[in-house]
């Protein structure tokens, strides 16, 4: 993407997408253009638009393919090997936590590309901020809110 900056302006979900593909399924895809004809994954990919679809509609794949896009749009980023743990765990739970504590950078990200609002989850950078969302005040005491029998 440094060489050909425009991946970064135009389809860049789809790159990292088509990467994460070949990465997990090359196999499986391999084989299955060679039964049904197709030259390689991007002519399979090309004529059956719907898989893109099927593959955005899962939620960890969409969640990593998401942030990895979003963190790949900035080309002055520096990647660490830290950034791909945290990509990987919060593939794995922002789709089906209720509420996620990561580190600031990370929690920016998945708020700032709209993955928490689509998971339903909260996803926030400081473990002190759970109790409000939890039901409970900082003095330990139960909000009236999530326990109207109070």
């Amino acid at each position: 993407m440094n060489a050909d900056p425009k991946w970064r302006r135009t389809r860049l979900w789809d790159v990292i997408a088509v990467r994460e593909i070949v990465f997990l399924f090359r196999d499986v895809f391999d084989e299955a253009c060679a039964n049904h004809g197709f030259a390689d994954m991007g002519d399979l990919l090309a004529e059956r638009p719907e898989i893109r679809h099927h593959f955005h509609s899962m939620p960890s794949f969409d969640v990593s393919v998401t942030l990895k896009a979003a963190y790949h749009s900035n080309p002055n980023h520096r990647w660490t090997p830290n950034d791909m743990n945290d990509l990987m765990m919060l593939s794995s739970v922002v789709p089906y936590c209720d509420i996620v504590v990561t580190d600031k950078a990370a929690a920016a990200h998945v708020n700032a590309t709209g993955l928490a609002k689509r998971a339903n989850t909260i996803v926030l950078s400081k473990l002190e901020d759970v109790l409000a969302h939890i039901g409970v005040a900082e003095n330990g005491s139960r909000s009236q809110a999530l326990n109207p029998g109070a």
